[in-house]
């Protein structure tokens, strides 16, 4: 992996969704992953995975070095429901010298951090004033602290996509 500059930066996405503060939730929680799928628990705080293993080696390995896998584990830190949810977002790696053919073969409590300081994520979910035809309205704002400058670009167009599809699936969820 190319060595980063040590400059951390933030993004913020927000977007309007067309529908209730209590559904906006219910759909983030699913889409940016901060209510399914824990398992385990470190130090008191419920602890997950999120795993993308579908993306051409070429475009990961500048990200985490991990030979096409990107690997998110996420800990939960604060819940309110159905207003905010932050988690730290620590993107990990197997150690150095392993190799790993298929994602049956992932130690998942020996992958590695590949940054320093886990950069933590918070969504929030405000509710607001119905638009002229009634619609329930609110505003996700998704925010990433702390991210090496050199992935805030991918990042502020990924929580982008995850607020377009959020967006999308408001209506359905009524």
């Amino acid at each position: 992996m190319p060595a980063l500059s040590g400059e951390r930066g933030d993004v913020v996405v927000e977007r309007v969704l067309s529908t209730r503060q209590s559904v906006a939730y219910a759909t983030m929680s699913v889409s940016v992953g901060f209510e399914y799928g824990f398992a385990s628990s470190s130090g008191g705080r419920p602890v997950g995975w999120f795993f993308n293993n579908e993306l051409p080696e070429h475009q990961t390995m500048r990200l985490t070095g991990s030979g096409g896998r990107v690997h998110v584990r996420i800990t939960r830190l604060e819940m309110v429901k159905p207003r905010r949810a932050r988690v730290k977002w620590e993107w990990v790696r197997p150690p150095a010298g392993s190799v790993v053919k298929s994602y049956y073969e992932i130690n998942f409590e020996q992958l590695v951090p590949v940054l320093d300081l886990p950069p933590e994520r918070e969504v929030t979910v405000e509710k607001l004033s119905p638009a002229e035809d009634g619609t329930p309205q609110s505003l996700v704002r998704i925010t990433h602290h702390d991210l090496p400058i050199e992935w805030v670009d991918a990042m502020r167009a990924y929580w982008d996509f995850h607020l377009a599809y959020s967006a999308s699936l408001a209506p359905i969820n009524q």
